[in-house]
């Protein structure tokens, strides 16, 4: 059976509130990875964010006014209204794209796979990507700024579950010397080559520095990630767990 592959993934959440506008947050309000941020107004008034460029995009916008305006989606005014909107007040759209760089990266150009882990990348691009901040002129690390009691509402917008997105081998032997050192010494050869990177050393620094950064990207800690598959493994090839050092 064929599995369709997706060159795109999009995650979005509308929201309204009767004592927060985006109209009054400013670039500076922002932490993000992205590497560039586009603000717009229209009358002097805001009407959105776009955070990225490509891989990962966000855009933030008044999705009432685009339903006026452009798109005459007027059906989901009767979604809203079932979910206690007023009728009158602005309703916010956070948008999240994932394009196919980054779904190849976590694994998840299936259809099927990308929507069953929604509520993790949701989590991951709202805790770690983009985070709306109170900015506190004493402090000069941004990170350290508290999110938004908004933000916050944001980040829990879904309540699916999900599993976490890894990948499963299923075996049940130990694996044989040439699985290791011939098949997993060629994945780090490949990523080595992609990085032009010519020495062993160096190629397994950089390897384990991006794999860190890339699980940072998931909102999960690596050394955890590893021991959770480490006892995992240790199950299930037999291996008595006092044996494991996680140093």
């Amino acid at each position: 059976m064929l599995n369709p592959l997706i060159s795109r993934f999009d995650i979005c959440f509308d929201f309204f509130s009767n004592t927060f506008s985006f109209d009054e947050v400013s670039d500076r309000d922002w932490v993000t990875q992205a590497q560039q941020i586009n603000s717009f107004l229209i009358n002097g008034q805001r009407s959105g964010f776009k955070f990225g460029k490509q891989g990962v995009v966000c855009r933030i916008y008044d999705k009432t006014r685009e339903i006026k305006e452009q798109s005459k989606k007027f059906y989901l005014y009767d979604l809203w209204k079932s979910q206690g909107w007023d009728g009158e007040s602005i309703v916010w759209r956070i948008e999240f794209e994932f394009h196919t760089e980054v779904l190849k990266q976590i694994g998840l150009r299936e259809i099927e796979k990308a929507i069953s882990n929604q509520a993790e990348l949701w989590a991951a691009v709202t805790k770690h990507w983009l985070k709306l901040v109170i900015p506190n002129p004493n402090d000069s690390n941004r990170s350290r700024w508290q999110v938004h009691p908004v933000w916050e509402e944001v980040q829990q917008a879904t309540s699916l579950g999900a599993e976490p997105i890894v990948k499963e081998v299923a075996k049940v032997r130990l694996p044989s010397s040439e699985t290791l050192f011939v098949n997993g010494l060629g994945y780090l050869i490949s990523f080595m080559a992609s990085r032009r990177i010519t020495n062993f050393e160096e190629g397994l620094k950089a390897y384990s520095e991006e794999a860190e950064n890339y699980y940072d990207f998931l909102g999960k800690n690596l050394k955890t990630v590893l021991k959770q598959k480490l006892n995992e493994r240790a199950k299930r090839f037999n291996i008595p767990l006092e044996e494991l050092d996680y140093d």
